[in-house]
């Protein structure tokens, strides 16, 4: 969770925010990985289940899941649809996350983000990248890495059509939805969570990280 504080006092000291910090009923004992915000709605995935707050975080529901917990990674959104990747599998809520559907399911493998534009759904694995245009109803699996190994793909961004994906040892940039994939960046930092401040991103490894010039070049912030 170290990461996700830099991130958090980063933004709040460059875009001067002020603000007031109320006590919400979230569960106690959830570990939350990843928070987000589609319209009214805020979404947060636990270690066991995913939660929605349409009140500004003051009271919490936990999601309807078709599985006894599905372990949530990521969200991505297209207008009132959320896509979440979990674990072990992809599902799609058409209510602000009060239920789920399961678009896409692994054995063999460990999901980390998931990201969309139109109807193609981009998602991330430990081992391969994962792909489906037709709103989730099939998947291709394609391997970035030649020969394939374990990537540990950590998250996903989307700029027009390109696609950036972050690794534990390189940064990764496909123009062309994820058939092809170029190694953009090698360095000694392991990318983690990427934030889009306009025309900059911003990364996590011991640090906040950024880079202005699309994923070439990274410098430290030194906070």
């Amino acid at each position: 969770m170290k990461k996700l504080y830099y991130i958090i006092l980063f933004l709040m000291i460059t875009s001067g925010i002020n603000a007031q910090w109320k006590y919400s009923n979230f569960p106690e004992g959830s570990y939350i990985y990843k928070t987000a915000k589609n319209g009214n709605t805020l979404f947060a995935a636990t270690n066991f289940d995913l939660y929605t707050s349409a009140d500004q975080g003051l009271n919490w529901i936990a999601a309807k899941i078709p599985n006894s917990y599905i372990s949530p990674q990521d969200f991505a959104f297209r207008n009132n649809d959320a896509f979440i990747a979990a674990t072990k599998g992809v599902y799609k809520s058409t209510d602000q996350g009060l239920s789920l559907t399961q678009l896409f399911a692994v054995t063999d493998d460990y999901l980390k983000c998931i990201a969309v534009k139109g109807n193609t759904i981009f998602v991330g694995g430990a081992n391969a990248f994962y792909r489906s245009v037709d709103d989730g109803k099939s998947w291709t699996k394609i391997n970035i890495a030649t020969p394939p190994q374990q990537l540990f793909m950590n998250d996903l961004e989307l700029k027009g059509d390109s696609l950036f994906a972050s690794t534990q040892e390189a940064f990764y940039l496909s123009t062309n939805d994820g058939d092809n994939w170029t190694k953009i960046n090698q360095t000694d930092i392991s990318f983690y969570q990427l934030v889009r401040l306009k025309n900059t991103l911003l990364t996590v490894s011991n640090g906040i990280h950024f880079s202005t010039d699309e994923g070439k070049n990274w410098s430290d912030t030194k906070l």
